[in-house]
């Protein structure tokens, strides 16, 4: 800085000047991608930008839902398995590797945090940055496989109680619809660009490859996730309504789907908050309110599957007390 026309003091009427930042941008694109970061680190520096980090948002979110999902699933399967009458079933399974694909999505984000995650990418290295797509790359193919279970525990579960012939195949033929499209999106983030490397290689503009329109799919998967939301949350409604249930148990049921309904909806802000990160060009730091709404919608579908056993587990530890 002691060969720089500008002196210190001018320095606070620079960094408050739209122009000036401007003028750096243009300055940006004659640059590589690496220097453009570094450039960027500097002045934030000068300038006295506050330094950004939504990483304690981001592990709290991955291990308030790692929690939720260990807990709520335990407290079902302990009270499930205590009855006499009860048979584990094809729901059950779907529920358990719904947690097991979950409790490792929480473990990478807190992992992907060392790496970057929440902060601005401009005071990250290039190592770091190259480190943290790769591991949002294997993050992709957890979450893609977490939410198959966890409609398809839904959707097994409805194969117990109701027993109308046509809802049933009704039901498994929505059950090979989520597995469908939960491999074609598993293949089709897999080999999203080419080679696979060049999935965390190609934000630089150093490294050659192709990619298909992430953007598209990204969009066309989360708008099929919901829709496959609602199917699955909407269809026992008349089911239920037929049953010679007590009005308490259907109250229950409502409540059940109530929930499901909420977390139907929270899918749809994620896919917003999807549609401001496509835009972006500070990737590390706006990725953080897609990772907080995916483990609400992720462990909040655990938790709603699990709701009716949390009723029989609370009402026997009443019963011992007394």
């Amino acid at each position: 800085m002691a060969s720089s026309p500008v002196s210190g003091s001018s320095i606070p009427f620079l960094c408050a000047d739209s122009q000036f930042y401007s003028a750096v941008g243009c300055a940006f694109q004659n640059c590589t991608v690496i220097n453009g970061l570094k450039t960027q680190r500097i002045l934030s520096g000068i300038c006295g930008l506050p330094v950004r980090d939504k990483g304690t948002s981001a592990t709290a979110s991955a291990v308030a839902g790692a929690l939720v999902a260990i807990v709520s699933v335990g407290i079902r399967e302990y009270s499930q398995l205590s009855r006499f009458d009860y048979s584990i079933g094809l729901d059950d399974y779907a529920l358990i590797f719904t947690m097991a694909m979950s409790v490792p999505m929480s473990i990478l984000v807190v992992i992907t945090v060392q790496s970057g995650l929440g902060k601005d990418i401009y005071t990250l290295t290039p190592d770091q940055i190259n480190e943290f797509f790769k591991l949002f790359y294997i993050s992709e193919h957890f979450y893609a496989f977490t939410v198959l279970f966890a409609k398809t525990n839904f959707l097994f579960f409805y194969l117990r109680p109701f027993s109308d012939e046509r809802f049933r195949k009704l039901t498994w033929g929505v059950i090979w619809a989520c597995i469908t499209s939960a491999l074609s999106f598993f293949a089709a983030t897999m080999f999203q660009c080419w080679p696979i490397s060049y999935t965390w290689t190609r934000w630089d503009g150093e490294h050659h490859g192709r990619c298909h329109d992430i953007n598209l799919q990204t969009w066309a998967h989360a708008s099929v996730n919901i829709a496959l939301d609602v199917i699955v949350v909407s269809m026992p409604i008349s089911q239920i309504l037929r049953l010679n249930w007590r009005w308490r148990q259907k109250i229950g049921a409502g409540m059940m789907f109530a929930v499901a309904l909420l977390i139907t909806l929270v899918s749809v802000l994620r896919l917003s908050t999807i549609n401001d990160f496509m835009k972006t060009s500070n990737p590390t730091l706006d990725i953080v309110p897609i990772s907080n709404w995916s483990f609400v919608e992720l462990n909040g579908f655990i938790f709603c599957s699990c709701m009716p056993a949390f009723r029989d587990y609370f009402r026997r530890m009443f019963r011992r007390r007394r």
